[in-house]
């Protein structure tokens, strides 16, 4: 579920209906959904927020352009062949060296975690977390900004249409030697993080039989520092945690869940939040500003974290994709217990839900009521989204799609 190929935009299309398929995939139900994000877009009209109205309407017209759907077509079409193609393999990995360049330079996120003293002998190594680390652009740029740093990196095994790993590859186009240390800094567990216990609510328990049991009792397991809940603080191990949410449209599960994409992004929350340190940072992708479930994502991690948001020009430009970067994150905090616990439910009700037991919609924001958000935080949304909204229009008008 996981791949650098970051333009394939975790599987969702910029192109077609104007709102990314996580998002729906998501809600309770669609009509439900659609109310809650047209309520978020006639806010932003109401405020005149001259960025998204022009992003809104150049949309509507790139959704209708024959060439920027076949532009879209190929980029998927080229992500969904990567795994079995070294050449597309190295361009991907080549871009996202680029945009973790891009984003360092524009927030500082990978130097974020540096301790304070660095000359101190009694300092432990940084520990970074990467949920989606195939094929490594990510881990190994971290560790050239942290030389001391070390990378725990889950990913889904290339058997089952996960990525291979490239960290030599990187080195290389990062013109950098290989250390010694480098075969002890990287630690990669090949596992589909979606299918682990850890992620079960508290009092529930996996169903007797369901259709998907056969991949959860092969899945490999998690390290066993990431198997349970943490308990108290010290078991909160990483400085930073990157949280990308690609998912890998080929993989069985995509095939069997229509919601795929959201029950990854639900996962390595879970994941994220539950192993951060306090006070660590973390860097997440999300998609679509405006729309309910990513609006509601964004509301929550602003109430434990200072948050930033971030458009890389680099392959997410004319996306709706954008990174969130959350620093001194408080995960101790009852309000983010409370939500891990929701996400946890929702993990539950996407996988085992329905009559089939393969899992149902489900809302990532349930219980929040969005007239409340907008009244109280909607003004420093605003100022959050300008950056991400701006970049995508001034990508777009130069695309030429459109007159």
């Amino acid at each position: 579920m996981d791949s650098d190929g970051a333009c394939s935009d975790s599987g969702q299309s910029d192109h077609g209906n104007g709102v990314s398929l996580v998002s729906p995939q998501l809600a309770i139900s669609q009509a439900a959904y659609y109310t809650k994000s047209d309520k978020i877009r006639d806010f932003l009209a109401s405020k005149n927020v001259q960025a998204w109205v022009e992003l809104a309407h150049i949309r509507m017209k790139v959704w209708q352009s024959e060439e920027a759907g076949k532009h879209f077509e190929m980029q998927r079409e080229n992500a969904d062949g990567a795994a079995q193609n070294i050449e597309t393999q190295v361009g991907f990995l080549k871009m996202m060296l680029g945009f973790a360049n891009e984003i360092q330079d524009g927030t500082g996120v990978f130097t974020s975690v540096r301790p304070k003293n660095p000359r101190s002998v009694l300092r432990k190594p940084v520990r970074c977390l990467d949920t989606s680390a195939a094929p490594g652009a990510l881990a190994q740029y971290f560790l050239r900004q942290n030389p001391r740093a070390t990378v725990d990196g889950l990913s889904l095994p290339v058997e089952s249409g996960g990525y291979p790993m490239l960290l030599e590859c990187a080195n290389k186009i990062l013109g950098v030697r290989p250390r010694p240390q480098d075969k002890d800094t990287v630690n990669i567990t090949w596992t589909d993080i979606t299918l682990h216990p850890l992620f079960l609510p508290q009092g529930k328990e996996y169903p007797e039989e369901f259709p998907d049991k056969p991949a959860f009792d092969n899945n490999p397991p998690l390290p066993p520092h990431l198997q349970f809940p943490p308990s108290k603080p010290s078991d909160r191990v990483y400085d930073i945690v990157l949280t990308s949410s690609r998912y890998l449209r080929r993989c069985v599960h995509a095939q069997l869940r229509p919601w795929e994409a959201g029950r990854l992004q639900v996962s390595q929350l879970i994941l994220g939040l539950s192993f951060v340190k306090p006070g660590g940072s973390m860097l997440i992708v999300l998609h679509n500003l405006e729309s309910w479930n990513t609006f509601a994502t964004v509301y929550k991690l602003s109430r434990i974290a200072n948050i930033t948001l971030y458009k890389p020009e680099k392959c997410h430009a004319i996306r709706s994709s954008f990174h969130l970067i959350a620093t001194n994150v408080q995960p101790e905090l009852e309000v983010c217990k409370v939500w891990v616990e929701k996400l946890k439910q929702a993990w539950y009700t996407m996988t085992f839900g329905g009559e089939e037991g393969l899992g149902s919609l489900v809302e990532v924001g349930e219980g929040l009521n969005v007239d409340t958000i907008l009244d109280e935080w909607g003004e420093e949304f605003v100022v959050l989204g300008q950056n991400v909204w701006k970049r995508q229009l001034d990508a777009l008008k130069r695309k030429g799609w459109v007159e």
